[in-house]
């Protein structure tokens, strides 16, 4: 109910916010006796991470937002098929061969094709974490805090840390404009694109998402004596005042979620969508 009323552009409860999450990040430092910690985080995790260094800056000596967002409104929506993915109900529980299939379908929807993940990998990942946890009203109740976030553009010009924004060029889920939009609103921000980058983390990508992570905590701490030399860098580093005003015109025709006249659109998709759950769901 709070998603649909998102989608309508009406006023939602969520159960908790990001900023409830970034306090959890800050009482976990507490209890683990860190006084100081490079923060990271990627997607949701990413925003979360935003919250930390802009709320605890005392705690924060640098900041890695990997495929995340500002927040922005104005910014373009995921692909159509990553949505439709996302709102179809979720398997029982007890049926383990359609959460594998749906948690692989998942994990190939938002995947690098640059850079693909074999069947095998996939499958053991899914298994893996539906071993761990499997609760699917987990998963609506973040994306209503995602949700009902807001513009976090103003909180991210507050961050005075070192930080590195990493995200790829074939984002489906949070394009990279969101990416581009968020080193443009941290003050010395690095910003790395990757070619061929998905909303995923595969495996030939770990190098250079650690390669991001310590170009953030070298510029906060200096380098570290024991620290291997740098991969080959598969990313583009672009003028980000330069390249978010071309991103944005591309996707000028994409649906935005503040502008009245052009959501029409996106509230046409919606109906469409809710119409289909609500069968599906009755079925």
């Amino acid at each position: 109910d709070a998603l649909f009323s998102l989608f309508e552009g009406k006023s939602a409860f969520a159960p908790y916010s990001l900023a409830d999450m970034a306090a959890d990040a800050d009482g976990l430092l507490d209890a683990l006796g860190v006084k100081h910690a490079h923060i990271v985080g990627a997607s949701m995790g990413g925003m979360i991470a935003q919250h930390v260094a802009a709320d605890f800056p005392e705690r924060t000596l640098s900041l890695t937002s990997i495929m995340s967002s500002s927040g922005n409104p104005l910014l373009p929506p995921g692909k159509p098929r990553v949505y439709s993915l996302f709102l179809s109900p979720a398997p029982q529980p007890n049926d383990r061969s359609a959460i594998i299939a749906r948690g692989v379908k998942t994990y190939e929807t938002l995947g690098s094709p640059g850079f693909p993940t074999d069947a095998e990998t996939l499958r053991e990942w899914v298994e893996r974490d539906a071993a761990r946890a499997y609760y699917p009203a987990g998963v609506v109740r973040q994306m209503a805090a995602v949700m009902t976030d807001g513009d976090r553009r103003q909180k991210l010009r507050s961050i005075s840390c070192p930080a590195t924004v990493l995200h790829g060029a074939d984002d489906p889920l949070v394009p990279v404009a969101a990416g581009l939009d968020t080193a443009a609103n941290i003050e010395g921000a690095e910003m790395r694109i990757v070619e061929g980058m998905g909303h995923d983390m595969p495996l030939a990508l770990v190098p250079a998402i650690a390669d991001a992570i310590v170009s953030a905590a070298v510029r906060a701490t200096g380098p570290r004596r024991d620290v291997r030399p740098a991969p080959e860098r598969p990313f583009t580093e672009p003028a980000v005042s330069e390249a978010l005003p071309e991103m944005l015109a591309q996707d000028a025709e994409a649906p935005v979620f503040d502008a009245p006249a052009k959501q029409t659109r996106l509230r046409r998709w919606w109906a469409k969508a809710r119409a289909w759950w609500a069968v599906r769901f009755k079925k």
